[in-house]
């Protein structure tokens, strides 16, 4: 009986040897196939032949930096385009316009999706490549808004011949949970400061409120009047003739929008590459040269001097979490601040911002982090499609701020929401609670009870205090804001659009990335110099653990707000600084 024991407790052992060493192999073999995934990322370029033309395929979402798909990510997301990066793309028009061996660029459009300020940087980048007197051509089945702004850049515009025109106006659709609180019995606590800070409204309400309404709309004018101004460049119409136009949707069909001028010409993807052919003289069929791999190619191994100008990347909300894979946080970044400004060979700052905003506990971190790395050298900053609120607090202390046009920035205000959930857990779920507790307001952030008078004033008072200090970091950081209140008047919550905020005072100057390093260097007195990116890359090992920890929650994330996910979760408790937010008011999506 005992060696029978000995042969099962050592099978035993012998199986989890087994199952640890396959297990510890798969991830091994994932990493292994994942630092080769990602199709046209990772693809080696070859050699670059003569009469070769730069092909960008616009077919998924625009961002400040390239997605690395591995290959959890490509088995997770299998059926969404990869992520395009405005870094990247600009950098690979900058050298393709120097590399003799390029021709010209064809741009793609297949479900592009992109914030309208990364949309007209990219157009910008366009524009300037075309000085080098090659050829930049736009194809597609079918145009956009948004897609017309970076296309209205080129030489020819194509469409499909029975393709379709997308001209009829922007919106903004916004949802409200008002009665599902009501149904689920849930008790939306709100505290805020400034009448613009709608942020709260969907829980409260059923509908705009006119405040909302007001900078919403304006959000929306403004935005279109600068696709107008593009479209009226590119058309030679009337900013009165393009509008009637949308009013009207006379253009819908691709035989409307070549009659008014929006297209160039109506053609199929194979007359494309004809015309192609003779553009550069290639036989056969034209020589393409994958955007991607080209800059993998092509920005490796570059000379220069030891001195940099380092580039940190910072998008999605701002908390204080670690880890977590998602959005800024305030100790990762604030680490990375404190070692950058230790390293002698960073000589300036460009941090760029695309932050809807978030905690205001965390915003402030980063804030005071970037205030002590000013003290040795130059910090500027950059805002892409949005930087408001949290994203604007963060960034008040830069030297200087460029902004694009319609850049999303401002809302500066905050707001406190919680949940009482007592009558959905007493009613709908038939669960009670009983408390024990060792002082007065020690489960006042139960997410159970409704507060009592004097714990709604001591959080009010804790979100005044917060839109205090927010309105003295904003005041003391910018120059053409010299008192409290100057810089309330243009706060209370209330969005602007870049263009805007330069002319209040928030922003210094409009432009994007290149503009703000060029800044950054002439600050740090540098004439030769290199870009270093931040955060670095991860390796494929990094890469794979970091999304299987994602795994579990992303399907919950994008289907259940998360206030509400906390409020139904009975054994939640937030504390003071994950209630109160510096957020922008609304989300907003450019289609």
């Amino acid at each position: 009986m005992k060696q029978f024991s000995k042969i099962i407790f050592a099978t035993m052992i012998g199986s989890c040897l087994a199952i640890g060493f396959t297990f510890f192999m798969t991830i091994a073999m994932i990493a292994g196939l994942a630092s080769s995934g990602g199709g046209e990322w990772t693809d080696d370029i070859g050699a670059i032949e003569n009469n070769s033309v730069l092909k960008i395929n616009l077919n998924g979402p625009l961002k400040d930096q390239m997605e690395r798909r591995d290959l959890v990510s490509s088995l997770m997301r299998y059926s969404e385009p990869p992520v395009s990066g405005l870094y990247e793309l600009s950098r690979v028009l900058e050298t393709a316009a120097q590399d003799d061996r390029i021709k010209g660029v064809l741009l793609h459009f297949q479900g592009f999706r992109s914030g309208l300020a990364n949309a007209e940087a990219l157009r910008r980048k366009i524009l300037q490549f075309k000085n080098s007197g090659k050829f930049v051509i736009a194809y597609a089945e079918m145009y956009s808004e948004i897609d017309y702004v970076v296309a209205s850049a080129v030489d020819e515009v194509t469409l499909y011949p029975k393709g379709y025109f997308e001209w009829d106006g922007l919106f903004s659709k916004m949802g409200y949970l008002k009665n599902t609180m009501e149904k689920l019995e849930v008790v939306p606590q709100v505290f805020r400061v400034g009448r613009y800070k709608s942020a709260i409204e969907p829980y409260i309400s059923d509908k705009m409120s006119e405040a909302s309404r007001e900078q919403v709309e304006a959000l929306i004018q403004g935005s279109w009047s600068q696709i107008v101004q593009y479209a009226a460049e590119k058309t030679k119409l009337s900013v009165a003739e393009l509008n009637n136009i949308a009013d009207d949707l006379s253009v819908m069909f691709a035989s409307e929008a070549l009659d008014k001028g929006f297209v160039s010409a109506l053609a199929s993807f194979e007359e494309i590459e004809e015309k192609l052919l003779e553009l550069t003289g290639a036989e056969g069929k034209p020589k393409y040269v994958n955007w991607r791999s080209y800059f993998k190619e092509t920005q490796k191994d570059k000379e220069s001097s030891g001195n940099s100008v380092a580039l940190i990347f910072a998008s999605g909300g701002i908390n204080t979490e670690v880890g977590d894979g998602e959005g800024i946080s305030s100790v990762e970044l604030s680490a990375l601040i404190h070692k950058i400004q230790r390293d002698d060979k960073v000589k300036a700052v460009v941090i760029r911002v695309n932050s809807p905003g978030g905690s205001a506990l965390a915003s402030d971190v980063i804030w005071t982090a970037t205030g002590w790395l000013k003290d040795t050298k130059p910090v500027v900053t950059s805002f892409g499609n949005v930087a408001a609120s949290g994203g604007y607090y963060m960034s008040a202390g830069s030297q200087y701020i460029f902004a694009e046009p319609t850049t999303i920035t401002g809302s500066i205000g905050v707001f406190g929401l919680s949940f009482a959930t007592k009558k959905f857990w007493n009613d709908k779920v038939g669960m009670t609670f009983d408390t024990a507790k060792s002082h007065r307001f020690s489960d006042m952030n139960s997410l159970v009870r409704l507060y009592d008078p004097e714990e709604s004033m001591k959080i009010q008072g804790v979100v005044d205090q917060i839109y205090e200090d927010f309105l003295n970091v904003v005041t003391s950081g910018r120059e053409a804001l010299t008192s409290r209140d100057q810089t309330h008047e243009i706060a209370q919550g209330r969005v602007w659009l870049g263009a805007t905020a330069k002319e209040i005072g928030l922003v210094d100057e409009l432009g994007g990335v290149d503009e703000a390093v060029a800044k950054a260097a002439e600050l740090a007195q540098l004439s030769d110099y290199r870009v270093q990116v931040y955060p670095k890359e991860l390796s494929p090992l990094q890469e794979f653990i970091k999304q299987m920890n994602g795994v579990s929650v992303w399907t919950i994330k994008a289907l259940i707000p998360k206030a509400l996910l906390q409020a139904l979760d009975k054994d939640s408790k937030q504390s003071i600084h994950q209630k109160v937010q510096a957020r922008l008011p609304f989300d907003i999506e450019m289609l």
